[in-house]
């Protein structure tokens, strides 16, 4: 034993010494990493013990247990991908085409008048548009995905595979000569492309949604069924025998409004369009990948310069060359019409499965990883769920935001949403699997699930949609060691599209291991085993989003919304009395978790300040300014507090009633999840990388501190 101990004591200081982290905000620890047997000095620079690259888009927190590293992550698949490249360079080749039509059939009709033939106006009408909404189509083949980010957002993909299906159709219909059967065909595509618009629109309870965004979608699947019959009920009144010199000018004018004026103004709304984008601050609305620049999206084509070049002189000496032989060959001449038709239906069929169809079976897959904590290697990747590649994600969030929870024996669960929540072995195998716990909101996940005596707690307060009633809030309890479900217990929704993110906690009131749920409206107590509410208390959350989850002592939980920070007495819950203690005004809405040590609470606004509370004395002891917006939560680390902003800049403060900074240093790249104790150091992901940030020593990359 004597042996055992001593080549322990030898061994490990030449070893990283993990400590278990095991779920959100380290569950029980509520935030308070271990203290180091020896204390950590970060006034020097830091530098890093070892930089792992983490496949794929994801911002959950690492969790540690037994010297392994476990952390969820999310990528594309390769399924899909060969039709999908084949669609992207098949439609710009029947735009291309389209404008080769017309070019040739204005070049012959200008041949023959030498022969006595004319072009009459409307024909002449009629082909000019034909040539400007191909050119339009074309544009939005290959610059819409570009400039207006289709790839974040599947309902703006479907708006503009949609249009740019129907214009299409419009082509066909002025190219083919006017006759009963050919505006009666395209009206019957008109309407059969509003059918499939309904039935692949992303979010269904859009549709007579009449908030802004569903008043879109709305018009975006009755327009063209409603616009399709108008121009047919419009051409067989204008292709009837004329009456009198009144019908004759009002048919021509009518066309004029019909083929020219629609057309205008599509072109003159993508002009603005594209021109207002490419002006105005994109940062706000869009949502890039981790490992891109935000200037990555500009106004370079999908397909690439040199194949739009090519391809546009490949089409003009094709227009002319043909247009010269057709005009040889008068038979001929009427079947390009014929063939642009063909293209044109082509065409709107290519787009409509490019933009509208395909970004919903592009496929994400949703993988955990396992790391080595002495070098940062990885282990194993195993894919454990797919799901749909593209989503509404708005502002900052990824595709494996919520924590791996872990329990005993080295089981643990990983929820991904829709995707379900999975049961993990210690080699990432799946136990079990859950697929009706969803979380319904655009913004995607926030929470994570929790596990207290290896019982898996998890909370939707999802979004409630006026026609769909069946995405209620709820929390469930399952078995850790086999996915069964041991309670369930509904919860009510006050307010429509509010969906939380505040992931619960678990802590002992009145002897009794009791959740502790904090919703738009309420602050909930439910009884761990047998899922009983033991009390709930009306409290309405003073803010636009609700992310930050509770921390407590022994005597208060302690509550954070727009208006300032409340403690609640438990006991006093407990027993249905009014709860509230005290109230300390804070200057931001909060969005991040805070953390409670030594009597003091540490948090970080999303403007950029913390701010410490001294709750013995009610009262806020310190503010600072320390970055850009804080979405990570606060850790305490041995004698400091950790803040870590988005851009990447880490702040050790002290952790004291006075503020003292200690040290601060730049990652090099954005950071969402919340930074993890380890005896000698931090455990940090950012976007793309995890890092073990340790004081400066000999071997380290020394990080660089900021200004």
């Amino acid at each position: 034993m004597f042996v055992m101990s001593l080549l322990l004591l030898i061994l490990c200081p030449f070893a990283v010494l993990s400590q278990d982290w095991l779920g959100f905000h380290g569950l029980e620890r509520q935030g308070v990493g271990f203290d180091p047997s020896t204390p950590i000095d970060w006034s020097g620079q830091a530098s890093t013990l070892w930089t792992a690259p983490v496949q794929g888009f994801g911002y959950s927190t690492p969790v540690v247990t037994e010297d392994k590293i476990y952390l969820t992550t999310a990528y594309e698949t390769q399924k899909g991908k060969h039709l999908r490249y084949a669609l992207a360079y098949l439609n710009p080749i029947l735009s291309l085409l389209l404008v080769t039509v017309a070019v040739a059939i204005v070049i012959c009709a200008l041949a023959a008048q030498d022969g006595g033939q004319r072009m009459s106006f409307a024909k002449g009408c009629r082909l000019s548009v034909v040539m400007s909404v191909a050119l339009l189509v074309l544009a939005v083949c290959v610059f819409a995905e570009t400039f207006f980010s289709l790839g974040s957002s599947t309902v703006r993909s479907w708006k503009y595979g949609t249009a740019a299906a129907f214009i299409s159709l419009l082509m066909m219909l002025l190219l083919i000569p006017r006759s009963k059967a050919a505006s009666i065909l395209f009206a019957f595509l008109a309407t059969f492309l509003s059918v499939c618009a309904y039935r692949f629109l992303p979010q269904r309870e859009l549709f007579l949604d009449f908030s802004p965004t569903g008043s879109i979608c709305t018009l975006v699947v009755l327009l063209p069924g409603a616009l399709g019959w108008a121009a047919c009920l419009a051409l067989l009144w204008a292709t009837a025998p004329p009456e009198s010199t009144f019908r004759r000018v009002t048919r021509r004018w009518a066309r004029f409004v019909l083929f020219c004026a629609l057309a205008a103004l599509g072109t003159i709304g993508v002009v603005w369009a594209l021109r207002w984008r490419m002006e105005s601050d994109l940062e706000p609305m869009l949502w890039n990948a981790p490992d891109e620049a935000l200037s990555a999206v500009g106004s370079g084509p999908v397909l690439g310069w040199p194949f739009l070049l090519i391809s546009g002189v490949l089409a003009l000496v094709a227009a002319l060359l043909g247009a010269l032989m057709v005009a040889k060959r008068a038979p001929l001449l009427r079947r390009l019409p014929l063939c642009g038709a063909t293209a044109s239906v082509l065409l709107a069929l290519g787009c409509f499965l490019y933009f509208g169809v395909f970004p919903l079976k592009r496929e994400m897959a949703h993988a955990v990883v396992c790391l080595d904590t002495s070098n940062g290697s990885i282990l194993w990747v195993r894919e454990i769920a797919y799901s749909s590649t593209i989503s509404d994600l708005k502002g900052v969030n990824s595709h494996a935001t919520p924590t791996i929870a872990v329990g005993s024996a080295g089981k643990m669960c990983a929820y991904f949403g829709s995707a379900g929540l999975y049961g993990l072995d210690a080699k990432g195998e799946v136990l079990w699997k859950v697929t009706d716990a969803n979380f319904d909101s655009p913004y995607g996940l926030g929470h994570s699930p929790v596990i207290a005596d290896d019982i898996v707690i998890l909370a939707n307060d999802n979004e409630k949609y006026s026609h769909d009633p069946s995405s209620e809030s709820h929390i469930i309890a399952y078995s850790l060691k086999d996915g069964r479900p041991l309670w369930r217990q509904e919860r009510e929704r006050s307010e429509a599209r509010s969906a939380g993110f505040s992931t619960p906690i678990v802590r002992r009131v009145k002897g009794k291991k009791t959740i502790l749920m904090r919703g738009w409206d309420d602050l909930t107590g439910y009884d761990l085993y047998t899922g009983e509410i033991k009390w709930t208390w009306p409290l309405k959350h003073r803010s636009s989003v609700l992310v930050a989850s509770l921390v407590s002592d022994d005597k208060y939980i302690y509550v954070l919304d727009g208006g300032g920070v409340r403690a609640l007495d438990l006991d006093a819950l407990s027993e249905n009395r009014d709860p509230v203690a005290w109230l300390v005004p804070a200057p931001a809405e909060k969005v991040a978790t805070p953390v409670l040590v030594d009597g003091l609470l540490f948090l970080a606004s999303d403007k950029g300040v913390a701010f410490c509370v001294d709750v013995n004395n009610k009262r806020v002891v310190w503010r600072e300014k320390l970055g850009t917006r804080f979405l990570s939560s606060v850790v305490a680390h041995g004698e400091t507090v950790v803040f870590t902003d988005e851009s990447g800049k880490v702040s050790i403060v002290d952790r004291g009633p006075a503020f003292k900074l200690i040290a601060q240093m730049e990652m090099g790249e954005k950071i969402y999840a919340t930074p993890v104790p380890q005896s000698d150091g931090l455990l940090i992901r950012g976007a793309t990388n995890l890092f073990y940030v340790i004081a400066t020593q000999p071997g380290g990359t020394t990080l660089p501190a900021s200004e």
